[in-house]
């Protein structure tokens, strides 16, 4: 609705610009371009509310190049318009907080326990099964064209995706050239069956394809505990960040800023990139950290039992390899020093007139 306070003559639907010898010599015209009908409404409430003090005699939408006129006693302010999907930002006052932090992380000592693991563990692992999720698609996906194309090559098939809220199977099938038709599965009692489908070919490629989806659901309904188990604002043991853990990755991120839900630094690693990905708007920060997201990820703790579920034995498994390999290593180094000892006690024994 345009606000009641100021008066419109009229709205005007028409290409071509009016004529002001009509309307009123005095008159101001102001336009704005690339505006879809769609956005008319919002436009003219942001216009008229942001010039209370304005007649507005006429305003003019050309539908052909999507402009409106605003025909006005005085000069009105787009500027509220134009602003609108401006986002402002202020200079970061919590840097200096963010950048100690993270010097304290790189220089603390390395964390022995066998309750807790590195955020770069879980990151890890969470790639790894994200790549085993993304291979399993890739390879039902051939197996079921390969199967259905022996009997039928005027159709074909697309994994599209798994509900793991419904635990329905979606794929997409064509045939011909029409566009991929949704049909959906789920499976009950070991017996796969479709629950809904927009294609007409749905029933008569059911019985081709039914063996190869009942498997791929089996595989797929492994990875629920991945999709479906989150951990969100988790502390970390050894910083003042704290950790988002889902199956698209790891988030750590400061806890300075007063917003819940904004973040003025957010370091993130995720599952479906190889990069590291850096939120933040200071570039003293983004320059400190760049290079040492490996490291920083290594030395940022969090208690294995705070973490999601579907992980947490596999993630306890990792700690106790880690720590068994560092024991080794450990003792390794023990070895190494014993020898070189011994090696010089013989040789001043045998030459004492070495010095040290």
């Amino acid at each position: 609705m345009i606000p009641p306070r100021i008066t419109i003559q009229n709205i005007i639907y028409q290409d071509t610009v009016l004529s002001l010898k009509d309307l009123g010599k005095n008159l101001k015209i102001t336009s704005i371009s690339n505006i879809e009908e769609f956005f008319l409404e919002k436009c003219l409430k942001t216009i008229l509310e942001a010039n209370p003090n304005v007649t507005f005699n006429t305003v003019q939408y050309s539908r052909q190049d999507k402009k409106v006129y605003f025909y006005t006693n005085n000069e009105i302010s787009i500027k509220e318009w134009e602003d609108r999907n401006v986002l402002t930002y202020n200079k970061l006052s919590s840097a200096q907080l963010i950048l100690e932090e993270v010097k304290k992380i790189l220089v603390a000592e390395k964390n022995h326990d066998s309750d807790c693991i590195s955020i770069y563990d879980i990151a890890k692992l969470i790639k790894e099964f994200h790549y085993k999720y993304d291979n399993l698609i890739k390879l039902y996906n051939d197996r079921l064209n390969y199967s259905i194309h022996s009997r039928n090559k005027d159709l074909w098939i697309g994994i599209h995706d798994f509900d793991f809220k419904t635990n329905e199977l979606r794929i997409g099938l064509k045939k011909y050239d029409e566009s991929p038709q949704e049909i959906s599965f789920t499976k009950a009692n070991n017996d796969l069956y479709i629950t809904k489908s927009k294609s007409y070919w749905s029933e008569e490629v059911f019985p081709l394809i039914c063996s190869t989806l009942s498997e791929l659901y089996d595989e797929i309904i492994k990875f629920s505990g991945f999709e479906n188990d989150y951990c969100y604002n988790l502390p970390t043991i050894n910083s003042k960040f704290h950790v988002d853990i889902s199956s698209y990755g790891v988030n750590f991120f400061d806890t300075f800023s007063t917003n819940m839900f904004i973040h003025d630094f957010q370091l993130s690693s995720l599952s479906f990139k190889d990069k590291y990905e850096c939120i933040c708007n200071s570039s003293t920060v983004i320059e400190t950290i760049k290079g040492e997201e490996d490291e920083i990820f290594n030395r940022i703790f969090v208690k294995i039992e705070d973490c999601p579920k579907w992980c947490q034995p596999l993630l306890y498994e990792t700690r106790k390899i880690e720590l068994q390999e560092e024991e080794q290593e450990k003792m390794k180094q023990q070895q190494q020093k014993q020898k070189k000892q011994k090696r010089l006690a013989l040789k001043r024994k045998l030459f004492p007139f070495l010095k040290k």
